[in-house]
């Protein structure tokens, strides 16, 4: 059963952006640098139809309207959360699809299964603990990802930090994740990255960039 200390419970991260400035969240990315280069290895048309996963009020969404991608989804299970960054983008927000969705039991996606071309996750994946919860996210990932399609998935990396915004979370390697993923998905680059929050600490990640087999 979710509780309000749970990573999957919409009430914990409406709460969480309803309560604090974007700038001030233990994520927050003024420019997201190691995702914007990885996403440029996957040499994606600008119509692209991209799924950024637990968006939040991620900045990423600013820079990919920038470099004029047009195909963007923004899906999130926080309703709040999708409100705020509505309101950051102003008119731009209608050049986005907005989905409101749990990722581990997706209901609301299927208008785009076998559409996608990327699906881009960064801290989504590592705050579901449960077998039935990670299973739940990858049947979401295999249903709406194209084959050649490509997965950057970006999680806390083994050895740094075990909560977030008072929550246990799961640490992985690429290694990991390519393990998880399965045959189906090939590991093509990754990188660790230091990140370093608002509050001045610094944090480890691993990004991964997988293709799926044709």
């Amino acid at each position: 059963m979710n509780t309000a200390l749970d990573g999957n419970h919409p009430t914990h991260w409406d709460r969480v952006y309803a309560e604090k400035d974007s700038e001030s969240l233990g994520w927050y990315e003024p420019s997201p640098q190691t995702t914007l280069e990885l996403l440029r290895q996957c040499h994606l048309p600008h119509s692209a139809q991209i799924l950024i996963a637990g968006a939040g009020t991620t900045t990423l969404v600013d820079h990919l309207l920038d470099l004029g991608y047009t195909g963007l989804i923004a899906a999130d299970l926080s309703a709040v959360a999708l409100e705020k960054l509505q309101q950051r983008l102003g008119e731009r927000a209608s050049r986005l699809q907005w989905v409101v969705d749990d990722l581990s039991a997706s209901k609301q996606l299927g208008a785009y299964q076998g559409q996608l071309d990327l699906w881009q996750d960064r801290a989504v994946l590592h705050f579901l603990l449960t077998d039935a919860e990670r299973e739940g996210y990858l049947q979401s990932l295999k249903k709406l990802l194209k084959p050649g399609g490509f997965a950057l998935i970006a999680c806390f990396a083994p050895g740094t930090a075990e909560r977030c915004s008072g929550l246990p979370i799961r640490q992985y390697s690429a290694a990991d994740l390519a393990e998880w993923l399965g045959p189906s998905f090939e590991l093509t680059t990754h990188q660790l990255q230091t990140y370093t929050m608002p509050s001045g600490g610094q944090r480890e990640f691993t990004h991964a960039l997988f293709k799926r087999h044709e």
